[in-house]
């Protein structure tokens, strides 16, 4: 057991060291950005949620920062971050961010007090531009009334504010481009863009507006982190009415893109890498030189194109406890790269899963051995439906002779449909046959938040609730009239079954919104849905069930938890907010 305390637990944001091999990914971006053929750039580092993409920015950041000064106290290389969806959302996202670069900028000049005063004015002018967008965006949102200004209308009014001779937005961008080009010893500004995938689609757009319409100009870089995907959808909502919405979003982004990167999926062998080095941190703690060679260890044979990243570690460096996280590495990976598809953020998440499970089981005398215990997990976690299976055969008092033979099965001829699932995880290793697996099981069936384990389920209750969730329309009329004709205490279970199927495989809630809308229009059952449905992920939320929530008891009150976390996808977020609106 783990003493009290000490559970080894990962914070949910990027690591400050690069545990991740990304260190080459970084460099070139700082390449690109140093290049005088390339002014302005814009890079794009694309990939899913949390596949790396915050580290990547902190690593093309450090990489500035370590660049020193230039002449006099001032940086050669300015960095300047941001993070759009923790813009006001009162305000013009393409004001906030304009205002955050000039702020920064403002801020280096000010080292160097005879540039700050030869540049001062021209700062002033500026920076009223922006105050009165960000005035006018902010009286057309509060005033029911009042409507967004044209641009003509803003141009005219950045003219009248500001006493410039040019009032277009072009202007604007002239006035900073000839600011930039009067910095003196700053070569280049990187504007660092982050999480731009959980914004609103409006922010998004405004966003990508500043950079291309106000910002773009000799001497600034841009390197934008995000989901391809999710930004691409935000921007059709811009084109929603034209007849290739999608096809236009992806232009517009290309033409704001210059250089396009995607994150790479962790493979196999550096997903063990990657476990390792997190299972291996409480063991250094106090001892950084020595865990900093593993991760030097770990570059140079990624370097070298080694197979695997952890081969020929030197001796001695990993002793004693520390050792016994290797091997756990090891029999994880295989499974965890491709059920988590190499995600960072998926595997940091399963073993803080891992370690909180193990303290518990421990505490109620539910132990496993780490191995043991990280494999039932892996079959809970990612395979809600086999997992249901081994609780059955626990029930019926068949687990240790299904187990034998599963393990003992070379190929899986003679065996049941349940059986061939579970085939190729109970050939692996450790064996389980021979473990004393009842109390974990029944502690995992406890902790899953719902009134009994699935298995408890008579198979007319399990196919009613299968049928709820089928792609076939007529399979769910029939289960919701079969639903209909059960009792209350049936009825309910079938709804927390099916809110927990959804929870374990989000991939299906589309085809619930039939069901919640059948079932949700009783009371009890709309609160055994939204009460299973909590434990769904924000991020993994998608936007028809959001709509379908709204409808029921207790969904609304749901929704608006999702909305305040700040997780959901832009095309989640938007609809979530019209369903509260009652616009769907």
């Amino acid at each position: 057991m783990i003493p009290t305390g000490e559970i080894p637990l990962w914070p949910d944001h990027p690591s400050g060291e690069d545990l991740l091999g990304f260190a080459d990914i970084a460099a070139p971006i700082g390449t690109a950005i140093r290049r005088e053929r390339l002014d302005p750039v814009a890079i794009g580092v694309f990939g899913d949620w949390g596949s790396g993409k915050t580290t990547i920015l902190k690593l093309v950041g450090n990489e500035f920062d370590a660049d020193g000064t230039g002449d006099g106290d001032i940086r050669a290389v300015l960095v300047v971050w941001t993070q759009p969806w923790e813009y006001d959302p009162l305000l013009d996202p393409k004001a906030t961010l304009i205002e955050q670069v000039l702020s920064a900028v403002q801020a280096e000049v000010a080292k160097n007090a005879g540039l700050a005063e030869k540049l001062k004015s021209r700062f002033a002018d500026l920076r009223k531009r922006v105050d009165v967008s960000k005035a006018i965006t902010l009286a057309a949102k509060t005033a029911i009334t009042v409507s967004p200004p044209s641009i003509d209308q803003l141009s005219a009014i950045f003219s009248k504010e500001s006493g410039a001779e040019q009032p277009t937005l072009q202007g604007f961008r002239d006035e900073y481009a000839t600011l930039m080009s009067e910095l003196e010893g700053i070569s280049r500004v990187v504007v660092l863009v982050d999480d731009l995938d959980r914004c609103l689609p409006e922010a998004v757009v405004g966003t990508l507006e500043a950079i291309k319409l106000f910002l773009s100009v000799p001497r600034m870089g841009f390197v934008i982190a995000a989901d391809e995907r999710s930004v691409t959808q935000a921007i059709a909502t811009r084109y929603e009415q034209a007849p290739k919405p999608q096809e236009m979003a992806r232009d517009y982004l290309e033409k704001i893109v210059q250089i396009p990167l995607t994150v790479p999926a962790l493979g196999e062998s550096d997903t063990e890498a990657y476990l390792a080095l997190l299972l291996l941190r409480r063991h250094f703690e106090g001892s950084d030189d020595d865990y900093r060679k593993i991760i030097e260890h770990c570059a140079k044979m990624r370097a070298a194109s080694a197979e695997r990243v952890l081969d020929d570690l030197p001796d001695g460096l990993i002793a004693g406890d520390a050792a016994k996280e290797l091997p756990l590495a090891a029999q994880l990976a295989p499974v965890l790269a491709q059920k988590l598809a190499g995600n960072p953020r998926r595997l940091k998440r399963f073993l803080n899963a891992y370690w909180l499970r193990a303290d518990i089981a421990a505490r109620r005398d539910a132990e496993l051995e780490p191995p043991v215990l990280a494999k039932l997990l892996i079959l809970e976690r990612l395979d809600a439906e086999g997992f249901n299976t081994v609780l059955d055969w626990l029930q019926h008092g068949e687990l240790t002779a299904r187990l034998t033979k599963l393990e003992q099965a070379e190929k899986t001829d003679g065996l049941d449909p349940q059986e061939k699932q579970l085939h190729e995880w109970a050939r692996s290793g450790p064996k389980l046959a021979d473990k004393q697996l009842g109390p974990y099981l029944r502690l995992a069936t406890s902790l899953q938040s719902r009134s009994g384990a699935r298995s408890q389920l008579r198979s007319q209750l399990r196919d009613i609730t299968g049928g709820l969730l089928s792609e076939v329309a007529g399979a769910q009329k029939a289960a919701i009239t079969d639903w209909k004709g059960l009792g209350e205490t049936d009825q309910l279970a079938v709804a927390r079954e099916f809110a927990h199927d959804v929870v374990a495989e989000p991939k299906r809630q589309a085809h619930g919104r039939r069901a919640i809308e059948a079932l949700g229009k009783d009371q009890a059952a709309a609160h055994a849905i939204t009460a299973g449905l909590a434990g769904l992920a924000p991020k993994d939320v998608e936007p028809a069930l959001a709509i379908a929530l709204s409808a029921i008891s207790g969904g609304r009150e749901l929704i608006e938890g999702w909305v305040a976390s700040g997780e959901l996808t832009a095309m989640t977020s938007k609809a979530a907010e019209s369903a509260l609106k009652g616009d769907t």
